[in-house]
């Protein structure tokens, strides 16, 4: 019974460990990302040649599976 109940929270460790985020700032005009083992969620605000990159993505398993995406590029309009 002991066993069991040690391999039940070692498996409940290693999970919490998978799904535990770390927050990353970026300094490419903004974005955030959001990494955990099998998740991530990045909200881009990204400067690009021709405008900005704005919008979410949310991926799963490293980024291999693109669950929502809404990025766009905004074109960019210079001060008159």
């Amino acid at each position: 019974m002991k066993r069991k109940r040690k391999a039940m929270i070692l498996v409940l460790i290693l999970l919490l460990a998978l799904l535990i985020p770390i927050r990353l700032v970026y300094k490419d005009g903004g974005s955030i990302e959001w990494r955990a083992v099998l998740w991530q969620v990045r909200k881009f605000h990204r400067i690009e040649d021709n405008g900005y990159r704005v919008g979410t993505r949310i991926t799963l398993f490293m980024g291999y599976v693109t669950i929502y995406d809404d990025t766009v590029i905004v074109p960019y309009e210079p001060d008159v």
